[in-house]
């Protein structure tokens, strides 16, 4: 186990975000989860830094497979970026850092 899924997140064998994505309502656990990813990505520079970001990655990208997956979101394949087996959506591409301006 890792620090962003520590075995203690485990309930008798089962993952319980998992478990509560079977259990809670679409609406409760969508506010579950982006509740986590909000808390991850506004402490990350005050708490665990990077830690805290990969946290925050992880609800993302377990909401991101769930809606894809669960409850047939419509994400147009064209705005996916595969990274490291995980959907990012085209939305969340590194944009650039100029502002899409040349450099010439």
């Amino acid at each position: 186990m890792s620090s962003v899924q520590p075995s203690y997140y485990n309930s008798n064998g089962a993952d319980v975000i998992e478990m509560l994505s079977k259990t809670l309502e679409p609406a409760e656990f969508r506010g579950f989860m982006k509740g986590n990813i909000i808390k991850y990505a506004t402490r990350y520079d005050k708490k665990n830094g990077v830690e805290d970001l990969d946290k925050c990655a992880e609800y993302k990208l377990r909401l991101a497979i769930w809606e894809i997956n669960d409850h047939q979101t419509t994400v147009p394949p064209e705005t996916h970026v595969y990274t490291n087996g995980g959907i990012l959506s085209g939305l969340e591409k590194e944009q650039p850092r100029n502002g899409g301006a040349d450099n010439a």
